[in-house]
């Protein structure tokens, strides 16, 4: 594998990647980062553990609005980068932050969005699999160790 391409697929895990073909979304596309990309998780974790108390229940743990809240956030703030087109009566829309906030209200957005990082997410495994799947073995040189202890651990 070239060095590139493990190096772009790195980019497109941190700084996001363009998703289109979206259920019930027609030419939209979206600019998105996987769900597992440090940014994402990093702010997941910050904003939970900044959750005050009245939003956590007895043991501690978030409560399910709590939970959406941060969820949310999480998706307006660092899973969703971008937007290409999306039109308002015709007239395209271009990202703001703001118009995120507003159109992440409408559910069919919303899960367009989830939809989106949930697929760079399993591209994002899919490559990894396949490198750790499609790895050859290791050339018959070095130093011979394992097969040593290969050929002694019968005995």
């Amino acid at each position: 594998m070239d060095i590139g391409e493990i190096r772009q697929r790195d980019t497109a895990f941190t700084d996001g990647e363009w998703v289109g073909d979206l259920p019930g979304c027609g030419d939209m596309r979206v600019k998105v980062r996987a769900f597992q990309s440090p940014q994402v998780v990093s702010t997941w974790g910050r904003l939970s553990r900044a959750a005050p108390n009245d939003e956590r229940q007895a043991d501690g743990q978030l409560t399910e609005d709590a939970h959406a809240r941060i969820d949310r956030e999480v998706l307006l703030d660092v899973v969703l980068l971008d937007w290409d087109g999306l039109t308002d009566n015709g007239e395209p829309v271009p990202y703001s932050r703001d118009m995120a906030r507003q159109f992440i209200q409408v559910g069919l957005f919303e899960a367009a969005v989830r939809y989106a990082a949930a697929r760079v997410s399993h591209d994002i495994n899919g490559r990894r699999d396949d490198l750790a799947g499609n790895s050859e073995p290791p050339s018959g040189g070095g130093s011979g160790r394992a097969k040593r202890r290969k050929k002694g651990a019968g005995t």
